[in-house]
């Protein structure tokens, strides 16, 4: 059962560092994109350490078993916080639903935010009364 575990929680981690990129670089303005990519690496490159720093210091006799419950603990954080995030308006936009897009676009930029010329951007084929 532990190895089944070490195998789910692995296969999430690697899907985590592939799609997290991917979203940040669609959703982050355009002006900032270059800061949250790097911002990213740097976040897993610290979690790297912590998860280092637990295995150093929590890997004698059964304090092991902290190491499990703390990834558990962080993997259910993450699973609530999935709820949360919005789809990428970029993805929305090229699948077809272009009034969405803009929608959830607005929504992440706040109300007051000029997204005209981030739409325009995406290059979709559809009549500005579409988005």
């Amino acid at each position: 059962m532990l190895c089944f575990g070490r195998l789910i929680a692995g296969l999430g981690c690697g899907a985590a560092i592939v799609v997290v990129p991917i979203y940040i670089a669609e959703t982050a303005p355009p002006k900032e994109k270059g800061l949250f990519g790097a911002f990213t690496q740097i976040s897993i490159c610290l979690g790297i350490l912590v998860t280092q720093l637990l295995g150093y210091f929590l890997s004698k006799g059964n304090l092991w078993r902290i190491i499990l419950a703390v990834a558990g603990v962080v993997g259910l954080v993450q699973l609530a916080g999935l709820t949360l995030v919005p789809e990428s308006p970029k993805w929305l936009a090229e699948h077809k639903s272009p009034q969405h897009a803009r929608h959830i676009l607005q929504k992440i930029r706040g109300r007051k935010a000029d997204i005209d010329a981030e739409v325009k951007a995406w290059n979709i084929d559809a009549t500005v009364d579409d988005i």
